[in-house]
C-alpha cells in the first residue's frame, strides 16, 4: 500500500508539473506568434517605406535633371543677351 501511496502521489505531481508547464509553453506560443506578427508587419511597413522611397528618389531624378535644363536653357539665353549687347552695341535694348 505504500508503494501504491507514493506511485499515487508522484503521478499526481507528475500530472501537475506537465499542467503548469503546458500551461506555460501555451503563453509562451501566444507572445511567439504575437512577436512574428510583429515583426510581419514591420516587414510589410519596411517593403512600403522601400517602395515609396525609390519612388521619391526617381521624383527627385527627374527635377534635378529638369532643373539642369532650365539652367543650361538660362545660360544659353543670358549668353545670348550678352552676345547681342556687345554686337551691337552698348545701350542698345532688344
Amino acid at each position: 500500500p505504500a508503494f501504491h501511496l507514493q506511485k499515487s502521489s508522484l503521478e499526481n505531481s507528475l500530472a501537475e508539473t506537465e499542467s503548469r508547464y503546458g500551461c506555460l509553453l501555451q503563453q509562451i506560443q501566444g507572445q511567439i506568434n504575437a512577436v512574428e506578427e510583429e515583426l510581419a508587419n514591420i516587414r510589410c511597413e519596411m517593403e512600403n517605406q522601400n517602395q515609396e522611397y525609390k519612388m521619391l528618389l526617381g521624383i527627385k531624378t527627374r527635377l534635378e535633371q529638369e532643373i539642369a535644363q532650365y539652367r543650361a536653357l538660362l545660360n544659353e539665353g543670358q549668353q545670348d543677351l550678352v552676345y547681342v549687347y556687345h554686337t551691337k552695341g552698348e545701350g542698345t535694348h532688344l
